[in-house]
């Protein structure tokens, strides 16, 4: 079976693995959603305080409750890490980091300080 045939019959089945890169407003709703589709996720956070209190079932966001992060951490569908390695173990990568909205801002984007890839 090709690759792209093998990636769609996972998300046909929900065996596939999804990562998301960014956990604030548009990342941690979007990884929640997966997870209560019944998809394995993995979300990466360049911030360890985020990442921590995820994976101890508290959420950081006010109208996230935390019950929700604590049904999809029982249920093994939710994990989140600040190791990039991990994406190598997703099967789909969504990419939910702030970008410079205007000309000349100094901040960079976050996705600047991902590692590189071997």
């Amino acid at each position: 079976m090709a690759h792209d045939q093998q990636i769609i019959s996972k998300i046909k089945d929900r065996t596939a693995v999804i990562g998301v890169i960014g956990l604030g407003y548009v990342g941690l709703p979007l990884m929640i959603r997966f997870g209560e589709e019944g998809f394995r996720t993995i979300g990466f956070d360049v911030d360890d305080s985020k990442v921590k209190r995820l994976n101890s079932g508290e959420s950081y966001i006010k109208h996230i409750p935390s019950e929700t992060i604590r049904q999809l951490r029982a249920n093994d569908t939710f994990h989140a890490t600040s190791n990039y390695a991990a994406l190598g173990e997703v099967d789909g990568i969504l990419i939910c980091v702030p970008t410079p909205l205007t000309a000349g801002e100094s901040r960079t984007s976050a996705i600047s300080r991902l590692p590189p890839t071997t």
